[in-house]
């Protein structure tokens, strides 16, 4: 297994177009990368933009050859098995500060590639398809590749109304449970079930620094119901989704929210009412998305580890040394890539879980 060395560089290592910039690198005072479960990964880098070199100094980045709009940018950081790639997207924005006290900075704005989804507006339909079929399809429009692992029913119509192609992706996904990302180029459509693999190990005190981690019941709820009406057949449509959808979610030997609240408070049902199911399988579809989104939000926490490459979202993580209500394993829903001059590189991460360990 590749170890962590005792002393390893704190600084992410920028590339532009490919090629390490080592005066980028050398002026990088504070970056964050974000990244949440809605997709899109965006980066907000700040550089030292002043040369102190001779008796004039000047700027040393409004000359475009580093930092210019559509130009691609990479970050990379930390070290051994926290090493990895943190960003791969295009500059979208150049921002210019400076100080009363002297010097400037320049931070650069850049988003991932689903930017072009996301600048995308259209106003059409997609006729007999099902939802993986309208994702690949949006995939080839830009280009990318697509990997879809979501079964379900083919709908005789799917509109999209003045709206981007992204907002019409995470539109679909949202109420089915899946969710969307890219990597490589691909377009990754899937339930969280399917995405999930071996944790990464955070312990208190040591690449853990501070967690903050809740179970709160306000916003659960024993079980979901969704209505609608089936033309095919002329029947009415009612679905419903019990704590027995939630087998994927179990971690070993807790309980969930909705189990703690019936026990506590007793039947607290949901029914969607705003949804218009055309079949039952597209019915049942949206009570287990609901469901499952409201009990995985059972309990939730923040967590600041030491950076690491790996933590991203879709991973999970192991915490160990929270105490036994909350130590165990929990997903990644979003993060934060931080670096500056003083704290040096950290994640901060979101994590959630459908169940206490009590």
């Amino acid at each position: 297994m590749t170890v962590v060395p005792a002393l390893q560089a704190a600084t992410p290592l920028v590339a532009v177009a490919g090629e390490g910039s080592g005066v980028l690198s050398a002026s990088l005072e504070q970056l964050t990368v974000s990244e949440s479960t809605e997709g899109m990964v965006t980066c907000e880098a700040r550089f030292n933009n002043v040369s102190a070199a001779g008796s004039d100094p000047g700027f040393l980045f409004f000359d475009r050859e580093l930092l210019d709009f559509g130009a691609e940018v990479r970050i990379d950081a930390g070290a051994g098995e926290r090493e990895g790639t943190l960003f791969t997207g295009r500059i979208t924005g150049l921002r210019a500060e400076f100080a009363q006290q002297g010097g400037g900075q320049l931070t650069m704005l850049a988003e991932d590639a689903l930017q072009d989804l996301r600048m995308t507006r259209r106003t059409r339909a997609f006729e007999e398809m099902s939802d993986a079929s309208v994702f690949e399809q949006i995939a080839a429009d830009h280009g990318l590749g697509a990997e879809v692992d979501l079964p379900g029913p083919v709908h005789r119509v799917v509109a999209q109304v003045d709206q981007s192609d992204l907002a019409l992706l995470r539109g679909r996904a949202r109420p089915v449970g899946a969710e969307v990302w890219l990597g490589d180029r691909t377009l990754h459509v899937a339930r969280r079930s399917s995405r999930r693999g071996q944790p990464v190990v955070l312990s208190n005190r040591q690449n853990l620094r501070e967690a903050s981690l809740v179970a709160d019941l306000a916003g659960q709820r024993t079980s979901f119901a969704v209505s609608g009406w089936d033309p095919s057949t002329k029947e009415s449509i009612d679905v419903r989704t019990e704590v027995a959808a939630l087998a994927s979610e179990r971690v070993g030997g807790g309980t969930a929210g909705a189990e703690l609240l019936e026990q506590s408070f007793g039947t607290r049902a949901e029914r969607i009412v705003h949804a218009v199911p055309l079949g039952p399988d597209e019915a049942q579809q949206m009570a287990d998305g609901h469901f499952l989104a409201m009990a995985r939000r059972f309990v939730t926490g923040e967590v600041v580890a030491d950076g690491d490459a790996r933590i991203r979202v879709g991973t999970r993580v192991e915490l160990v040394g929270v105490g036994p209500w909350f130590s165990g394993v929990h997903d990644v829903v979003a993060t934060q890539h931080l670096f500056d001059l003083e704290q040096g590189y950290r994640t901060l991460l979101h994590v959630e879980r459908a169940e206490l360990m009590l």
